[in-house]
């Protein structure tokens, strides 16, 4: 029998978090293809949530059964063009923050998950990455976040 894995569920659990810190004009669930803001001059927000690894987690394996794990990444887009420009990493940081604390603050997604492995039991702990990304002719700053997630569902070993 094949099990139908929650992942829409998951992310979905994910957006509202982040739609909970008001920190966001938006927030998709998908990695975007396009410039997911299109004012270069905007102070607002916008982050993405897609999945970037799924597969066995051995740690909780056994012979009956493989545990499994994913990594979602969400990545928090602000053009890095607007003025003041001072207040761009202090505005990543805080949106970055926001949802971090808000992930930690409920770290099982409603009972969805295992847990969303914060100190890194999978090998990565939650963490966050700063950086550039050029994108449609637009320069971004942006964090992204790695969010390891040990699922509950397993999938059987049947020899």
């Amino acid at each position: 029998m094949t099990t139908v894995m929650p992942f829409d569920t998951i992310l979905s659990a994910l957006k509202d978090k982040a739609s909970t810190t008001a920190m966001f004009a938006d927030v998709l669930l998908h990695e975007p293809k396009s410039a997911p803001i299109s004012d270069s001059r905007s102070r607002q927000a916008v982050l993405a949530i897609w999945v970037g690894k799924f597969g066995a987690f051995q740690k909780q394996s056994g012979l009956a059964s493989t545990a499994l794990q994913m990594t979602v990444m969400a990545r928090v887009y602000r053009t890095a063009m607007a003025d003041p420009e001072d207040e761009i990493d202090r505005d990543i940081l805080n949106c970055t923050s926001a949802i971090m604390e808000a992930i930690t603050g409920g770290f099982t997604l409603g009972s969805l998950v295992m847990a969303v492995d914060l100190d890194g039991s999978t090998g990565t702990p939650m963490t966050a990455t700063l950086g550039y990304l050029t994108q449609d002719s637009m320069i971004f700053r942006v964090a992204d976040i790695t969010i390891p997630i040990i699922l509950t569902q397993e999938w059987s070993q049947v020899p």
